[in-house]
């Protein structure tokens, strides 16, 4: 028999130590609720919690504008649903990738490197190789 009540949960995660979570619960009793018709619930998540904690305790929830959340819903007779996300602050806007082009110094530097490298790898196979054809030419000398 299914379940007259459930429990849907959000829970958010310190970036630093994910073992740390702040949860909000909320349980669910009105049938037409849980009998998924017209009818929505409701949850009060505290932001301004995860905030506070970030300042006094030293813990990372928001970061950089966002937060990560992961809601279950379950309850007797029910399969549990997970669906994990962020949420933004307002204005956030996500950061874009670097490219090379802003660091051609450090790819001039790269090529540099690589073509030194290749140089005295070069150099040193030439000379492994002529110190041992020397070597092999003092043997056959004969007397």
């Amino acid at each position: 028999m299914a379940s007259t009540e459930l429990t849907l949960k959000f829970e958010f995660f310190d970036m630093k130590y994910l073992s740390n979570t702040i949860d909000f619960t909320s349980k669910i009793s009105d049938p037409s609720i849980i009998g998924n018709t017209s009818k929505t619930g409701k949850i009060d998540i505290y932001f301004k919690q995860l905030e506070e904690s970030d300042a006094n305790n030293g813990t990372k929830y928001v970061v950089g504008g966002r937060t990560y959340f992961e809601a279950t819903v379950f309850g007797a007779g029910y399969q549990s649903f997970t669906t994990k996300g962020f949420f933004d602050k307002k204005d956030y806007v996500e950061p874009t990738a670097k490219t090379l082009k802003g660091n051609k110094l450090i790819l001039g530097f790269t090529i540099s490197g690589c073509i030194v490298g290749a140089f005295l790898l070069g150099l040193l196979i030439y000379c492994c190789y002529c110190k041992k054809t020397s070597h092999t030419d003092d043997h056959t000398k004969v007397e």
